[in-house]
């Protein structure tokens, strides 16, 4: 056990290097997750996916960096297709 005073400038000090080192991983870039990290998507829902929203869909779709969430439609059929085409 420790009998030496604490002054303010040691807990300031103490205080630092630990609160660096409980800060580190949330400033880890994103390039050590890959190119695949989930930051790299773009995430795209689509509401209404009958003829024209099907077919912005499958424009926004092919681009690699983007994947669908999820769809919302009043018509259970286009639900099922687009759901079956993403």
């Amino acid at each position: 056990m420790m009998n030496e005073k604490l002054s303010r400038r040691s807990l300031l000090r103490s205080s630092v290097v630990l609160g660096a080192a409980a800060g580190f991983p949330a400033i880890v870039p994103s390039t050590v997750f890959g190119a695949d990290a989930p930051s790299n998507k773009i995430t795209i829902a689509g509401i209404g996916v009958g003829s024209m929203g099907m077919g912005n869909l499958k424009g926004m779709l092919n681009q690699p960096d983007t994947q669908l969430l999820a769809v919302c439609d009043v018509d259970k059929k286009h639900r099922a297709f687009a759901k079956k085409n993403d």
